[in-house]
């Protein structure tokens, strides 16, 4: 299995709620900076949180990696606050090959240390992705990690 952990984009600080935030121009810039560095398979599946920014962080990117998404779920063990351990269980009973999930700090950071034990993930910038990679034995290790670059 092969996962691209997401945070999405800049987002705005004025909204009703936190849930309810939406990306700035920069935040959809540097989502799409992203979708133009990733080598992905032919098939991917998305999981995007419930959250506004997440959700258009996802449109952000299926503008760009459209033909590679063949399924799409919005998962609300995606939130920022979400039990790390019910996601890690969660991505070990499916059987996708392929997933980009797409969330928040500081769940992006903790679910990657959890699974790669890289105590190096310290954070995540905004649109930043950490491609991380199952050996089959288990074992979950860091591939890449991609910054966004705007203009």
């Amino acid at each position: 299995m092969r996962i691209w952990v997401i945070r999405h984009g800049d987002a705005e600080w004025e909204a009703s709620s936190d849930r309810e935030r939406n990306l700035t121009a920069t935040g959809v810039q540097e989502v799409q900076s992203i979708a133009g560095k990733l080598d992905l398979p032919e098939q991917v599946a998305v999981w995007h949180s419930p959250y506004r920014r997440a959700k258009q962080s996802y449109e952000a990117l299926s503008d760009k990696l459209g033909q590679h998404i063949t399924r799409v779920v919005e998962e609300p063990l995606l939130q920022p606050d979400a039990d790390v351990n019910l996601l890690v269980e969660l991505l070990e009973a499916v059987d996708e090959p392929n997933v980009i999930l797409v969330s928040h700090m500081p769940l992006v950071a903790l679910l990657v240390r959890k699974l790669t034990q890289d105590q190096r993930i310290g954070g995540f910038q905004t649109a930043q992705v950490v491609e991380i990679k199952d050996d089959q034995e288990g074992q979950w290790q860091v591939e890449a990690v991609y910054a966004p670059s705007i203009k």
